[in-house]
């Protein structure tokens, strides 16, 4: 009987495991999105290469990314 009751509490602690496991990765980046968000700022760089007024606009975006992909390779590798 004592056997049945540990077996229980295993296949327990295995789904608060897999739950726990899953409420992790709904609160990590989604990869696609990220790659979408890549995409977008590569679109609207190209769009703006060459306007001067913009040139500084462009300089901070760009390092808003950096800090913004940086950030996400330190998410993966934390929930790693």
């Amino acid at each position: 009987m004592a056997d049945d009751d540990d077996l229980k509490l295993d296949v327990g602690a295995i789904a608060d495991k897999a739950e726990e496991l899953k409420l992790v990765d709904e609160l990590s980046f989604n990869p696609d999105a990220f790659e979408e968000i890549k995409r977008e700022l590569k679109t609207f760089l190209d769009e703006i290469v060459g306007n001067q007024n913009l040139r500084q606009f462009k300089e901070q975006y760009q390092a808003k990314f950096h800090v913004l992909e940086s950030s996400y390779h330190k998410e993966q590798k934390t929930l790693k």
